[in-house]
């Protein structure tokens, strides 16, 4: 009977103590979660108010102060330029190939 109660306590004992670690290792996990969440958002706060201190963001805040929404400001502007230029050559004995009105090049017989 004693085998019995011995043999059944180590896998329990195992499993007490790899409980224990595991709980200390998800303590230690958490603890480093909360201090990353906490660099990152003071990270994103920053870079929000850059954008917005530039025109480029406007930042919606609740009454304490904390940034609820943005609203992304844009700008386009398109710049454009063109040139056009002719030469005029005639040609002595030679009937122009274009059609009067309402007639399509090449197309002498309509």
């Amino acid at each position: 009977m004693a085998d019995v109660v011995t043999s059944a306590l180590w896998p329990v004992g195992g499993m007490v103590v790899g409980g224990v670690i595991t709980w200390f290792c998800y303590a230690k996990a958490a603890i480093q979660l909360r201090s990353e969440t906490a660099e990152l958002r003071r990270l994103t706060t920053f870079v929000l108010r850059g954008m917005e201190e530039g025109g480029l963001a406007e930042l919606n805040r609740d009454e304490s102060g904390r940034i609820t929404g943005l609203v992304l400001k844009g700008r386009a502007s398109l710049r454009g330029a063109a040139a056009v230029s002719a030469r005029g050559m005639v040609v002595r004995g030679r009937q122009p190939r274009v059609g009067t009105l309402g007639q399509s090049a090449g197309n002498e017989n309509a």
